[in-house]
């Protein structure tokens, strides 16, 4: 299969040889996308509408939505650590403003 171009070749890192696994999971998931049946072949070429996806390819497509998941935890975490920040300060100005003594008028 890595002759016939379908798997991505091991790299060899001192005696071992090792694969990307993103690079394994690309080709997987490109080999499933593949019709078995001729008849399938066929009838996917035809002409018509094409899916969704601005011609990208099914490994290309999840590697996009990966990469939004990742980028939406990365803003929930940031609005969490902003949040609890906010907290942390209001209760520290809430501690000052009790501890603080009254203020006392020059009503002489």
């Amino acid at each position: 299969m890595v002759q016939a171009g379908w798997m991505p070749r091991p790299k060899r890192v001192f005696s071992r040889l090792i694969w990307d696994r993103l690079q394994l999971d690309a080709a997987f998931t490109d080999l499933s996308e593949q019709p078995a049946n001729p008849l399938d072949r066929i009838f996917a070429n035809r002409p018509g509408p094409k899916p969704a996806g601005d011609g990208l390819s099914p490994a290309e497509l999840s590697r996009a939505a990966l990469e939004q998941a990742r980028e939406a935890l990365r803003r929930q975490e940031e609005q969490r650590i902003e949040d609890e920040w906010e907290a942390r300060h209001e209760a520290r100005k809430a501690a000052r403003a009790k501890a603080r003594p009254p203020r006392r008028s020059n009503d002489r």
